[in-house]
């Protein structure tokens, strides 16, 4: 008989009682394992590729499901590998840790082998002691990536680039294989593992991205690329089966704003592009849906940064209504053991009528006793994988940072920061904004971190993804040196050494540039201005200076005033003015009333008029008097 790698054909009675009593009565172990007419399934162990309970009698049990960690255990008595008179598990102890391989055999090859890792060892003894039976079980070795939590960040990178760099500083056995179309095979702006081992962190992306990924026996598939189909009869290998249908809203809009258009956006699923569903039962079950779910539904999406807006919101929904019509289950056992995990089983029923095509989720193998068989869980065949969730995001807490860059290109703001967590390998987040007392266009509060200051970080809805520096914090190295008992100061003070220093103590205000230029309001109704250099008043219309008591004004060197118009002084008491030289210059006339007595002592007085003539007049006499001789003379 020959076997199409694409269908398995299965008219034998697989496992049937009396096939297995007569190749049992007539053949070894051995003549069985290679006889190509047998179809009776048999199991084979190999550890570190050496035989293993090549003599015993043993049970198996496989469950392999997608997007977890494959389980097997082997129950063998436990004297198969310990010592009756031993101590107990002596022996069986050191096979811990160890690599083991199951093969399923049937027409004389091995149909498929699950490679895996013992993680436990359990010996349970028999009522009345001395005999038990040792319980082998482990795990595909997947766990090898589940060896601990991390943290790390991606930027601007596919998802395969994530998980190949997530995963490689793995043996060979632990890498994962990308097959077949992806559901996004775009750069991501930025991805964070937060707290998850390196599996945790690849389920949580198969899941957000609606990616199947499972385990084949010897390699991780991460991608939509199923394995081979497998035909299945009722009333023949096919020994029980059921469906199930369901109902779900299909309706429903996704609601997200774009900080950087400052609008929302919206896209719905009648936006989207009906994919076309070749079973009968799921396209039923999705009219009856919408029949009964009639309304439309509107909720918020946040999950991903601004550059994701637009197109992937749109893909988002495209992504959810995809898995809303996800409306059907089947559930069967069988025993054609070429039904495996990823796999596509085609159901006919007894009347050879089309069951149709199911992709395999989950599948359960048995092997024991003279018997083999299998039950399996599949659906319909879709894009997006069946446990897809758009919000399987990284949960994270407010945390410190450092900022790393705060000259954003785009001038809003913002800064990118890295966590603690980013230092091993250098990374940082994208431009990420900053949270402000008030702000609004051409107004608000417009403090920046510097590079290198420690800011606090929250994140919208805990995502890891969504960060946003809520303000700055002092620590052990850099702290402020106005601290005060009665924390009587309140300071802004930047890193050039401009400061504004509020004191309540003394109710002053201080303001201070690297200068030195000073404003000091005491708080005793003084204000002291200071400059080493130079002070400029401008005013586009008055300046009115108005002294309660006394003015004081001095100049260490020259002084000068212009006035464009006109010059009052008035001065209610006495005027005093001193000089070495006094010049005046009047380009009109001059008028001096003077309702007291004029004195004027000089060493000479000459008044010349240029033009015309001086009139000396008195309301009394006139007295022209020299202590020598007084002269009028024409000249």
């Amino acid at each position: 008989m020959s076997i199409n790698d694409d269908q398995f054909f299965t008219g034998y009675r697989t496992n049937h009682p009396d096939d297995i009593a007569h190749f049992a009565s007539v053949r070894s172990f051995q003549d069985f394992l290679v006889d190509k007419t047998n179809p009776v399934v048999m199991v084979t162990l190999t550890i570190d590729g050496r035989g293993f309970l090549d003599n015993a009698t043993f049970e198996t049990f496989l469950t392999q499901r997608t997007n977890a960690h494959d389980e097997f255990t082997i129950v063998v008595n436990d004297t198969a590998i310990d010592d009756f008179k031993g101590q107990v598990m002596k022996n069986s102890q050191n096979l811990l840790g160890q690599n083991i391989a199951i093969n399923f055999h049937q027409f004389g090859s091995v149909i498929y082998t699950f490679k895996g890792i013992i993680a436990n060892i359990c010996n349970k003894k028999n009522e009345g002691g001395g005999y038990g039976t040792l319980h082998i079980s482990g795990y595909a070795p997947s766990i090898v990536l589940d060896g601990g939590k991390t943290c790390q960040s991606y930027e601007n990178k596919t998802l395969p680039e994530i998980i190949a760099e997530a995963t490689q500083e793995y043996p060979q056995e632990s890498q994962i294989h990308i097959e077949g179309l992806i559901n996004n095979e775009e750069k991501i702006p930025y991805t964070v593992q937060y707290n998850e081992s390196d599996y945790q962190f690849i389920q949580r992306l198969a899941k957000r991205y609606g990616e199947f990924f499972y385990y084949n026996g010897t390699q991780f598939i991460f991608g939509s690329r199923a394995q081979k189909t497998v035909t299945l009869y009722e009333g023949g290998d096919l020994s029980e089966v059921e469906f199930e249908l369901l109902l779900k809203p299909q309706k429903f809009n996704y609601l997200s704003y774009n900080s950087q258009m400052t609008r929302t956006e919206l896209k719905g699923s009648d936006q989207t592009e009906p994919q076309y569903k070749e079973n009968p039962f799921q396209f039923t079950a999705i009219k009856a849906s919408e029949k009964v779910f009639a309304k439309t539904t509107e909720q918020t999406y946040g999950a991903l940064p601004d550059e994701f807006r637009g197109d992937y919101l749109k893909e988002a929904v495209q992504r959810e209504k995809e898995k809303r019509e996800q409306l059907m289950q089947v559930r069967g056992k069988s025993r054609n053991p070429h039904v495996c995990i990823g796999g596509f089983v085609k159901l006919k029923d007894i009347n050879d009528l089309p069951m149709e095509t199911y992709r395999v989720i989950e599948v359960k193998h048995y092997q024991g006793e003279g018997d083999y068989y299998n039950e399996f869980v599949a659906i319909p065949d879709v894009f997006v994988a069946y446990y897809y969730d758009e919000q399987a995001l990284p949960k994270a807490e407010q945390q410190p940072a450092r900022v790393i860059d705060n000259n954003d290109p785009q001038g809003w703001g913002r800064v990118r920061v890295q966590f603690i967590w980013q230092e091993k390998y250098q990374t940082k987040t994208p431009w990420i904004r900053v949270v402000q007392p008030h702000a609004g266009g051409g107004k608000g509060f417009y403090f920046i971190p510097e590079i290198g200051e420690e800011v606090w970080v929250d994140f919208e809805d805990q995502n890891a993804e969504r960060p946003f520096v809520v303000g700055s914090n002092y620590n052990g190295k850099e702290f402020s040196k106005y601290h005060t008992a009665g924390n009587d100061k309140k300071v802004i003070h930047t890193r050039s050494g401009t400061k504004i220093i509020l004191n309540d103590a003394e109710g002053s205000v201080f303001i201070e540039d690297p200068s030195g230029n000073t404003y000091l309001m005491d708080g005793q109704g003084n204000i002291n201005v200071n400059a080493p250099k130079n002070i400029s008043f401008s005013a586009g219309e008055n300046i009115n200076i108005k002294a309660g008591t006394n003015c004081i004004m001095e100049v260490g060197n020259d002084m000068f005033t212009t006035v464009q118009n006109n010059n009052s002084i008035e001065i209610a008491n006495n005027h005093s003015f001193r000089s070495k030289d006094y010049k005046q210059t009047v380009q009109g006339a001059k008028t001096v009333d003077i309702e007291g007595n004029l004195v004027e002592n000089t060493a000479d007085t000459t008044h010349t008029a240029k033009k015309g003539n001086i009139t000396i007049q008195s309301a009394g006499v006139s007295k022209v008097l020299g202590k020598i001789d007084a002269m009028v003379n024409k000249g």
